[in-house]
């Protein structure tokens, strides 16, 4: 399998357990900018426009999981590039995904594509892999589709939340449902965004064991379509939208959250 990922601790918490432990299933690692570009080497205007127009806060939660995670982990040596180097998995570093990219990937032949990068993925590329793109998206299918679902749960004052592991199609959120985690319980005035968000990455590790006996011996893992009926698509939280977390009794951090970030990034443990 190749993996697609991208630097922060979104996707350190979900790569870093399968290089660790599943080394040898892994062709190569491919890292891809935190925003995507076009093959023209420009980033996305329309992903910048929404992330401008959202909360603060949401802006400062990136900030930390993803900047100031990097500077602390590349100080001591917590990055996923290294780590392919320790573990002897082959990494690749890639701008943007181009003709000439699909080109490699398609020489690689690999039976799954795993997606923990921010790119939309086309049917071009899409079709490649034999079994199809896993990706692990951070809520229940088809619920809470699109972006920012640990802000959303707390927003919406939901008593649970859980992953979804699920195949990858060209339209957002809508491939086959393979597994769901474990349910996180939100707890009132205790449970944080971080905290929740972090719970539910930490999820993936389970979910992958499970299925990695299916991966080991080529096969497909079973699926089932989505229910559109109940489908409802998120995007980024604006300012008047995170007061009603704030309302309900709910924070972005806590001292204990910030103090996991720096935790982690120094030990790389989690």
């Amino acid at each position: 399998m190749i993996i697609f990922c991208s630097k922060g601790l979104s996707p350190w918490l979900i790569v870093s357990p399968v290089i660790r432990d599943y080394s040898n299933e892994i062709q190569c690692v491919v890292e891809f900018p935190v925003i995507p570009k076009k093959p023209n080497g420009t980033k996305s205007t329309g992903l910048i426009s929404k992330i401008r127009s959202s909360s603060i806060h949401y802006l400062w939660f990136n900030v930390v999981t993803i900047k100031v995670f990097q500077i602390i982990s590349s100080v001591f040596g917590n990055s996923i590039q290294k780590l392919c180097v320790r573990k002897r998995v082959s990494y690749r570093k890639v701008e943007f995904i181009d003709d000439a990219f699909l080109k490699w990937v398609e020489k690689q032949k690999p039976n799954y594509i795993i997606n923990v990068s921010g790119n939309i993925l086309r049917d071009n590329l899409l079709q490649i892999a034999k079994h199809g793109v896993l990706n692990y998206h951070c809520a229940r299918l088809p619920e809470f589709r699109g972006a920012a679902n640990y802000f959303w749960h707390l927003i919406e004052n939901e008593s649970s939340a859980c992953g979804t592991l699920h195949y990858v199609t060209p339209e957002l959120d809508n491939g086959e449902i393979i597994k769901f985690s474990e349910e996180i319980h939100i707890i009132p005035k205790q449970t944080t965004v971080f905290n929740l968000w972090l719970s539910i990455r930490k999820q993936f590790e389970v979910l992958l064991a499970e299925c990695i006996s299916v991966i080991k011996m080529g096969g497909k893992l079973s699926s089932t379509p989505q229910d559109d009926t109940k489908a409802t698509l998120r995007s980024f939280p604006t300012a008047n939208e995170v007061k009603k977390l704030f309302t309900n009794g709910f924070r972005v951090f806590s001292l204990a959250d910030y103090v996991k970030v720096i935790r982690i990034a120094i030990t790389g443990r989690f």
